[in-house]
């Protein structure tokens, strides 16, 4: 991650007051009915929503102005410390004006209600550099990112439009919070309404085996989201995501987190998740040394449980973050430790993972994963419990 930052909840249902960190891993741990399916699900619903919070034209508010004032077009230069907090305390702004409306959006509940959202204790590990691209009133440009920059087109002599400075301020703070946790502001493509787009958050619900079970009965009253119409749900909005992502998912031979998912099947699941591609994906369980496949009713409910994280390991759908609850649920302590090693290794690859957890075991196996990659005795620590070094959790600092 280039970017380390805080959420700050108040007055949020059982939540009185809480600061998450967003950081490569997280895990949630907390006794039954606590709120931590509540801070996920808001976690969520800022990374994948937050777009939608910046007005449609340009502000005449003055945290904005602050931050459109600092953009000079023309002039390379890094967005040094002031003008990142102008950046954020804009951001911070939108969600303060607009945070009952987010909640209810997520939540799908017209009384739930939020007395305070922010972000602080914003850290990045290389200055943004803003670069400025020659272009001829003639030809069409965009915007462009890169790890540590973003590139907007300029008409050498010409003056921006309060519009399109409006754009560029917008991008720049997107990118400057989001960067390689979420979407960008600007996916490619058609955006439809209530539709996710690459790169956004994935989310994975709890009582996954029973969303197997029902799922393609569920997916029926989404389906008038397909056409760009607004949802309506009883379900929160990470869950109808999810929901369409078993709907639309596609296996990808370009998957670059398929080998953990054919790990996942091999040394817990004991078999494969078989899907049949349609206009509602289909999927079955097939055992090692079996033809069949079977459906899910008649499969455990460890089967459930995981095929939802294999699906969308080997699928063609693009997330930059990945949200589980309760990735241990139905799995015996020994296949515990495999999924944390198998989490590990997903953010390793560069995915951060959020985790809800009453698992004392992957806390305990996350936090040696950690300690082992920088034991001193690594190498025999490692050949004698039979950890590979992909494993390990490297520790992150900014």
């Amino acid at each position: 991650m280039k970017q380390r930052w805080s959420l700050n909840i108040k007055g949020f249902g059982k939540i009185q007051s809480a600061k998450v960190e967003v950081a490569p891993m997280v895990l949630f741990v907390g006794e039954n009915n606590t709120g931590k399916s509540y801070l996920v699900s808001l976690l969520w619903g800022v990374l994948a929503l937050g777009r939608g919070l910046f007005p449609k034209d340009p502000p005449s508010s003055e945290a904005y102005k602050t931050c459109a004032s600092r953009l000079h077009p023309g002039v390379d230069a890094m967005v040094d410390a002031d003008f990142q907090q102008a950046l954020i305390d804009w951001f911070n702004m939108l969600l303060k004006q607009r945070k009952a409306e987010l909640v209810r959006e997520i939540f799908s509940f017209s009384t739930l209600s939020i007395d305070h959202l922010s972000i602080s204790d914003y850290q990045r590990q290389k200055p943004l550099q803003i670069k400025w691209e020659p272009k001829s009133t003639e030809v069409a440009s965009r915007f462009s990112a890169g790890k540590d920059y973003v590139r907007f087109p300029y008409v050498t002599e010409g003056t921006l439009s309060e519009a399109e400075k409006y754009r560029m301020v917008q991008y720049l703070c997107w990118k400057l919070l989001m960067d390689d946790l979420s979407a960008p502001l600007f996916p490619m493509g058609a955006m439809a309404a209530g539709r996710r787009v690459e790169g956004e958050t994935l989310y994975l619900p709890a009582a996954r085996s029973g969303f197997m079970l029902t799922y393609p009965s569920l997916t029926a009253e989404l389906m008038e989201a397909w056409g760009g119409r607004k949802i309506s749900s009883t379900f929160t909005l990470p869950v109808v995501r999810f929901l369409q992502g078993l709907t639309e998912n596609r296996r990808s031979k370009n998957a670059k987190l398929a080998d953990i998912a054919d790990d996942l099947e091999q040394t817990i699941l004991c078999g494969r998740v078989v899907s049949q591609e349609g206009p509602i994906n289909q999927y079955l369980y097939q055992a090692e040394g079996s033809h069949a496949g079977l459906p899910y009713h008649v499969a455990s409910s460890l089967v459930g449980e995981l095929s939802p994280i294999i699906i969308f390991l080997r699928s063609s759908i693009r997330y930059r973050s990945m949200i589980i609850e309760e990735p241990e649920a139905h799995l015996h302590p020994a296949m515990q430790k495999r999924l944390a090693c198998a989490l590990s290794r997903i953010v390793s690859r560069g995915v951060p993972v959020w985790c809800t957890t009453h698992s004392e075991t992957v806390f305990q196996q996350i936090n040696n994963l950690i300690k082992l990659a920088a034991h001193p005795n690594r190498q025999a620590l490692m050949q004698h419990y039979g950890y590979t070094k992909d494993d390990l959790l490297q520790p992150m600092s900014l």
